[in-house]
C-alpha cells in the first residue's frame, strides 16, 4: 500500500508538470495563428506536382464560349476571394512559409489545374506513314498521257478540294490553306478565278482585284499569286487556275464587259448576255491580252515566269462557263481560239475546259484541251454523284483526262460511293467544294453555302456537325492517299500557336492564332512568365459559330485588378506543340 501510494504520487506529479507545459504551448500557438492571419500571403500551400506528371483527360469543351470543363465548374462554387492557383517547380516542397516581404498567392490544395494527359498516337487500326511532310523537292511539269496525268513517269492521280481565296488571301493564310492541302494528302488545289473590278466594290481594289481597268493589272493583287506559287512549290501542291468566271462573284463576266461600258443585266452565264463577252471582238481581244500577261508575268520572288513553273498544273478556261444550247455558236470558237492561245504560249501545262456541267461533244475533238471537268451538286444532277462519274469517265474514257473540279452538299456516305467509284475507274482527280483557311487574326474563315453547309475547316470540328465536316474530311485524307497507294501520312506535330496581343479581360475572351492541323489546344496561366504553369483549359477548339470569344477563363483563382500570363499549345494527331510564347492580361471586375 505505501509502495502503491509512493508511485501514485511521481504518476500525479508527471501529469500536472505536462498539463502545466500543455497549457502553455496552446497560448504561445494561439498567439503564433493570430499574428500569421495578419499576413495571410506570406504562406503558399502548394503542389509539387509538374505538367509532366499529370495522366488523365480532361473532358473536351464545346465550340462558342469555352470554358475549362467541369473540373473548373466544381471549384468555381469557392468564394470570389479564393487566393490565386499556383504550382511549384519539381522538387520544391508541398508546404513553405515565407517571410512578410514575400509576393507569393496562397493557393488552396484543389486549385491545382486540370490535368494533361501525354500524347499517344493513333491506335486506330491504320497504318500511318510517320514521315515529315517533304519540302523544297524538285517538281516535274504534270503532262498528259491519252485520258493520264502524268508525274514524270508515273501517274498522278488526287482526291482534293477547292480553296477559293487562295489568290486573295494574305501570304500567311495562303500558307495555312496549302499546308492544309498538303496533310490532307490532296496533291493538288484549285483556286477561284482571277477577281475584275467591280464598280460596287472599289475599295477591293487596293489588295484584291487582279484587273482593275482595261490593261490595267493590280501589282498588289499578284503579288499575292507570286507567294502561292512559291508556297506551291515548296509543299509539293499542284494548282489549277480558272480564269474568268460568269456569275460576278469576282466580278467576272459582268464587271469585265462593264469596263467596256457594255453592261448587262444578271450574270454571265444566261445566254444572251454571255454572248456580248464571248462574241464581241473588242471584249474578246482584252481578254486575251489579259491571259498574255498572265503567262508571261515573272514572279517576283521566284524569278521565274509563270508559264515555266511546274506548281502550275493546269490553265481553266474559266468556272462553270456557259455552252448549252445556242451558246454553243460562240463558246465553241472561243474556248479553241482561247485554247491555241494558251499552248502556242505556254508549252509547259495543260489546258482544261470550263464548261463543266455535262458533257461537251466539241471537247473530243479539240487538241489543246487535254483536261475535261464536272461539277456536281444536287441541283444540277438527275442521278447519283456515283452515276455520274461512272457515265462522264465512260464518255471521255481514253481521250481526255477527266476531273470532278466541284462537287458536295449531300450526304458523306453519297461522296464515299462517288469516291469509290472515282478510284476504280480511272478517274484522275476530284475537288470538293470548300476548304477556308485560319484566319491571321484569331479562328477560321467562314463562309454560308445553303441553310445547311458552310466552308469545310481542317481538320474538322464539332461545331460542323450539322454538315458532317469531321466525316467528310477525314474520309477525303484517307481517300486522297488511297487512290495513290499510300498508308496516309500522320498529320505533323502542329507548329506553336500565338496568342493574340492584347488580352481585354482573360475571363471573357483570349484569342489566338490558330495552327494547321491541330484539332485543340491547352491553355495554361501563371502569375508569373516564368511560372509555375497550372492548366485552365484542356482541348478547346479553335473553330465556332454563333459568337466570337474562342476560350474565356473560368477557372478558379482569378482575381479582379490582378495581372496573370497566358501560354498555348497545339495538338494534333501527331503529337502536341511546343508551348507559346507568355502574354500578360489584367482581370477586370466586369465579367
Amino acid at each position: 500500500m505505501k509502495n502503491i501510494m509512493k508511485y501514485s504520487i511521481k504518476t500525479i506529479s508527471v501529469i500536472l508538470v505536462l498539463a502545466i507545459f500543455m497549457v502553455v504551448g496552446c497560448n504561445n500557438d494561439t498567439g503564433k495563428e493570430s499574428s500569421e492571419m495578419t499576413t495571410s500571403t506570406d504562406k503558399s500551400i502548394v503542389s509539387s506536382k509538374t505538367d509532366d506528371e499529370v495522366s488523365s483527360s480532361a473532358s473536351n469543351t464545346s465550340a462558342g464560349m469555352s470554358s475549362a470543363t467541369s473540373t473548373a465548374q466544381s471549384a468555381s462554387s469557392k468564394s470570389d476571394n479564393s487566393p490565386d492557383p499556383v504550382s511549384l517547380p519539381e522538387g520544391s516542397s508541398s508546404s513553405s512559409k515565407s517571410n512578410s516581404s514575400s509576393s507569393s498567392v496562397s493557393v488552396a490544395d484543389e486549385y491545382q489545374g486540370l490535368e494533361l494527359e501525354p500524347y499517344s498516337p493513333p491506335n486506330d487500326g491504320i497504318v500511318y506513314d510517320f514521315s515529315p511532310l517533304p519540302l523544297n523537292q524538285p517538281m516535274n511539269f504534270i503532262t498528259r498521257s491519252a485520258d493520264k496525268l502524268m508525274d514524270g513517269n508515273k501517274e498522278l492521280r488526287f482526291i482534293s478540294a477547292n480553296a477559293p481565296t487562295l489568290l486573295t488571301s494574305n501570304s500567311w493564310e495562303q500558307e495555312d490553306l496549302i499546308k492544309t492541302i498538303a496533310q490532307m494528302g490532296g496533291q493538288v488545289v484549285r483556286t477561284y478565278t482571277f477577281s475584275v473590278n467591280d464598280s460596287s466594290k472599289a475599295d477591293d481594289n487596293a489588295t484584291g482585284n487582279y484587273i482593275i481597268g482595261i490593261g490595267n493589272y493590280n501589282e498588289i493583287a499578284f503579288k499575292k499569286m507570286d507567294n502561292m506559287l512559291a508556297l506551291c512549290n515548296k509543299y509539293g501542291v499542284r494548282v489549277i487556275i480558272p480564269f474568268i468566271d460568269p456569275y460576278g462573284y469576282n466580278g467576272g463576266i459582268p464587271a469585265f464587259n462593264d469596263l467596256f461600258g457594255k453592261k448587262i443585266e444578271g450574270d454571265g452565264s444566261l445566254v444572251p448576255n454571255a454572248a456580248k463577252f464571248f462574241s464581241d471582238a473588242e471584249i474578246k481581244a482584252e481578254f486575251q491580252d489579259f491571259v498574255r500577261y498572265v503567262l508571261n508575268r515573272k514572279n517576283t520572288i521566284t524569278g521565274v515566269y509563270y508559264k515555266d513553273d511546274p506548281a502550275i498544273l493546269a490553265w481553266e478556261s474559266g468556272n462553270e462557263l456557259p455552252y448549252y444550247n445556242e451558246a454553243t455558236s460562240y463558246y465553241d470558237p472561243w474556248m479553241k481560239e482561247l485554247g491555241s492561245l494558251v499552248k502556242n504560249i505556254d508549252k509547259n501545262h495543260l489546258f482544261m475546259d470550263g464548261a463543266s456541267f455535262g458533257t461537251r461533244v466539241a471537247a473530243l475533238s479539240d487538241p489543246n484541251i487535254d483536261i475535261v471537268t464536272l461539277h456536281m451538286y444536287p441541283h444540277t444532277q438527275t442521278s447519283s454523284f456515283k452515276d455520274a462519274c461512272r457515265d462522264f469517265r465512260n464518255y471521255f474514257k481514253g481521250k481526255k483526262v477527266v476531273t470532278f473540279g466541284e462537287f458536295g452538299f449531300v450526304p458523306v456516305s453519297e461522296i464515299e460511293a462517288f469516291y469509290n467509284e472515282a478510284i476504280s475507274n480511272g478517274t484522275s482527280g476530284t475537288l470538293f467544294w470548300s476548304i477556308r483557311q485560319h484566319l491571321e487574326s484569331g479562328s477560321f474563315l467562314k463562309h454560308r453555302e445553303t441553310e445547311t453547309y458552310w466552308s469545310y475547316h481542317w481538320p474538322g470540328f464539332e461545331s460542323g456537325d450539322t454538315f458532317e465536316e469531321k466525316k467528310l474530311l477525314r474520309l477525303t485524307y484517307l481517300k486522297a492517299y488511297e487512290i495513290q497507294g499510300k498508308n496516309p501520312r500522320i498529320i505533323q506535330t502542329p507548329e506553336v500557336p500565338k496568342i493574340i496581343k492584347p488580352i481585354s479581360n482573360p475571363q471573357r475572351s483570349i484569342i489566338w492564332r490558330g495552327s494547321t492541323g491541330a484539332y485543340g489546344y491547352d491553355f495554361q496561366r501563371a502569375v508569373s512568365p516564368e511560372g509555375p504553369w497550372i492548366t485552365v483549359g484542356v482541348n478547346i477548339p479553335d473553330d465556332f459559330f454563333g459568337t466570337a470569344i474562342l476560350f474565356s477563363d473560368s477557372y478558379p483563382g482569378v482575381k479582379a485588378g490582378n495581372t496573370y500570363y497566358y501560354r498555348v499549345r497545339a495538338r494534333s494527331t501527331g503529337g502536341y506543340s511546343d508551348w507559346s510564347e507568355p502574354v500578360s492580361a489584367k482581370a477586370r471586375s466586369d465579367t
